[in-house]
Parts: structure tokens; sequence; C-alpha cells
């Protein structure tokens, strides 16, 4: 069984190290959701591009870990009920539906890239427990990898995407985990535009924790991606 970690945005493939790093005897590999679509931007183009990757390297049956839109992504990925598809984990992920952003945070976000400064300001707003200093660089550094069309597409495009149709054709067990002080991807939305809609889907919620799970609660994560694979 291989793991694909598909990370948020402004992040990069390192930013599940630190979770990665305690799946060791685990075949993972993350996966860049940078540079996707450029024949035309859209969560569903997307999603097919990382699923060509994927099946470059696919050997076997696999997961998709997706954490905020990595999770819709991989929302979208799973909806096209691909074979070797086993299972998903969502890690405090956008919703299939348009995200629940503010247009003043939505204004923040696009008037807000490329800086240490600005890194900071958006992690800081995401993350409810404090991040160590290498976790921290390097979330800063993956901040700065991002590209004007990427990070446009995304907040112009992909955010405001609805691909909830998309949810009827999920055939896999599905974990959604969220964290008690995430602000945006509440229990509540997540319940209602996730769970609700796809069979079997199961919601849990990890305490004492913001939007950034994977760098705010590696072992938690790490524990509970385990399990999940092991219950498969």
């Amino acid at each position: 069984m291989q793991l694909f970690f598909l990370s948020y945005f402004g992040g990069s493939t390192r930013s599940y190290d630190a979770v990665m790093s305690r799946l060791g005897d685990l075949e993972c590999a993350a996966i860049s959701v940078n540079g996707l679509a450029t024949h035309g931007y859209s969560v569903a183009n997307a999603s097919g591009d990382l699923a060509k990757r994927i099946a470059e390297i696919a050997r076997d049956e696999y997961v998709l870990v997706g954490h905020s839109m990595g999770g819709k992504l991989a929302l979208s990925l799973a909806g096209a009920a691909p074979v070797s598809l086993r299972g998903v984990i969502l890690l405090a992920p956008s919703p299939p539906t348009p995200e629940p952003m503010s247009d003043a945070d939505r204004a923040f976000m696009l008037e807000n890239r490329g800086s240490r400064e600005s890194a900071l300001a958006i992690l800081g707003g995401a993350a409810h427990r404090k991040l160590d200093e290498n976790t921290l660089e390097t979330a800063i550094e993956a901040h700065l990898e991002w590209g004007e069309t990427d990070w446009q597409n995304w907040l112009q495009i992909g955010s405001r995407e609805d691909v909830s149709a998309n949810l009827a054709s999920v055939r896999v067990p599905v974990l959604v985990w969220t964290g008690e002080f995430d602000a945006n991807m509440t229990s509540e939305i997540l319940g209602r535009e996730i769970v609700e809609k796809v069979p079997g889907a199961r919601l849990e919620i990890v305490g004492n924790a913001g939007h950034l799970l994977p760098q705010e609660a590696p072992d938690e994560v790490a524990a509970k991606i385990r399990a999940f694979v092991e219950e498969l």
C-alpha cells in the first residue's frame, strides 16, 4: 500500500516531512500541487493532472492524504473512481463546495504573497499550536516558492468551485479530520459538505489544533494515518 500526500495552499512537498518521518515503514510520497492544469485551470483539470502523476509512480493500491487545498483535489480525484485507490484521508480539507472565505480574507491573501512577512501573517492565522522553528522555516520557504499564477488560480478559481456532484462517485472509505480551533474548515461545514454526502465517511476532531494539522500535530496525524491503513 502506497501513500500519496497532497499539500495545502501555500505548502510544498516538504509540508508532510514530520508526518512521513513517523511513517518510515510505509511507502510515502508527497506530490506537488503547483503547476497543475496549465491548459486551463479548474479543480477537475488539476486533479486530472494529479491522477496522471500518480499513475506514473503507483505500483499498487494507494491511499490519498490531502490537506486543505489538497483535500479538495483528493476528493475530486476520488470522484473519478480510480481502480487502485483504496481510501482517502482529508486533513482540514477545503470543502467540495466554495470555500467559506470572506471577501476581506480573500483580498488579504491575494495581496500577501512572496514575502517572509506575508508568510508569517498567514501561517500565524492558520495555526493554533506554536510551530517549532524548523517547521516554521519550512512553511515559510514553501510560501515563498509559490508563483503568482498558481496563487491566483486557487484563490480566484479553485477555492470558489463547486465539485460536490463528484461525491456520488466516491466508493472508498473517507476519513475527515479537522482541528478544534480551525476557524474556517469547521466540523459543522465539513460534516455538512462532505460527511453527509459521502457514504461511510466519518469526521473526527483534533483537540487543541488549528488548520495546519500536519505541522501542528504530526504525532496524532501519523498515528491516525497508520490506523486507517491498518483498517484497510
